[in-house]
């Protein structure tokens, strides 16, 4: 998504460098990188501080790449096409703002090619790094930002002393509100589609009604075989297991995690394990056909006792969440 920064900034920098202001050139080259390291500055400090620092840059640079399979360009490109032609049918407000984007930058006064081309250019990085890759509905929130330039031209055409008055700050303001509205409701129907005032409990508190129940005090706690679901987070747990979670990446490729979290219920090292499964029941006849996840499964009916079973909501409520406490 640094993309995004990329585009929006690659004309000003050619601007000062057409012009040969070499002063204002590396002047904006230093803010630019000072913005960078100050966004990253509390993650380094913490993995100096807690000395985790080289375990900082495996997760997020080595061990990212081992999965990476980015293609050549021409596959990327009409990857990206697809993708976004798929999602923008699917998603009538992605297509809105999008629509507004190339309004506001068609009918705005009084700005230079280069501003437009560069705006243009930004939304279109931040597109083909959403697209290029595996889509999801949250990464494609950023782009809803396209509708502004449609509302700075909305403003702009109102009459001069109407919209620099009451008139163009309201509408101006009005649209601003609508724009996140349409976020929010959109992050809420990606995340909880069962909306968090309409009193309904979410699969990760009703797990955590159940462990909190439960007899021990300070718990620990293992997801395994899954994407970090949100249970450590809703507890307040910090996990005690090197592979707390499984990552979006296949076993043959790195199987340490899921021979780690074998072992982990093996050997009874959290009070309670949590498994994902589409079957709404676990038993000896009843087990995931993927090889590695039955030996997960059979180890936890072996080595610990079911206390319950949640049905996902929201993104994943076409799952089951079936809960383990140690025997």
């Amino acid at each position: 998504l640094v993309l995004f920064w990329v585009g929006l900034l690659l004309p000003v920098f050619l601007r000062f460098l057409f012009r040969r202001q070499w002063r204002e050139f590396f002047s904006s080259l230093l803010w630019g990188a000072a913005g960078g390291l100050i966004s990253t500055a509390p993650y380094l400090i913490y993995g100096v501080v807690t000395r985790s620092l080289s375990e900082f840059f495996y997760a997020y640079i080595l061990f990212n790449r081992t999965y990476a399979e980015a293609g050549s360009l021409t596959y990327l490109i009409v990857n990206a096409v697809e993708q976004a032609y798929r999602n923008l049918a699917s998603l009538p407000i992605l297509l809105l703002a999008l629509i507004s984007l190339l309004l506001g930058l068609l009918f705005l006064r009084r700005t230079p090619p280069l501003w437009r081309v560069g705006v243009l250019l930004a939304f279109g990085a931040l597109g083909f790094s959403v697209f290029c890759g595996r889509a999801m509905l949250y990464t494609q929130l950023p782009l809803l930002l396209a509708a502004f330039p449609g509302v700075i031209a909305l403003v702009g055409a109102l009459p001069r002393g109407w919209a620099r008055g009451t008139g163009g700050a309201l509408v101006s303001g009005a649209l601003c509100l609508a724009l996140g509205a349409a976020a929010v409701v959109h992050n809420q129907m990606v995340f909880c589609k069962d909306f968090a005032w309409s009193g309904k409990t979410t699969c990760q508190q009703e797990i955590a009604a159940l462990i909190r129940s439960g007899p021990y005090e300070n718990p620990t706690l293992l997801e395994a075989g899954m994407l970090n679901r949100g249970y450590y987070n809703e507890l307040g747990i910090t996990p005690t297991v090197y592979y707390f979670y499984l990552p979006n990446v296949s076993y043959d490729l790195h199987p340490e995690i899921l021979d780690s979290q074998l072992a982990a219920i093996q050997e009874e090292k959290t009070d309670y394990v949590v498994l994902q499964s589409d079957l709404p029941a676990l038993t000896p006849d009843s087990l995931p056909s993927y090889p590695i996840q039955t030996q997960i499964c059979q180890a936890a009916l072996d080595h610990y006792r079911l206390v319950g079973v949640v049905k996902g909501t929201g993104a994943v409520d076409h799952l089951y969440y079936h809960l383990f406490v140690r025997r």
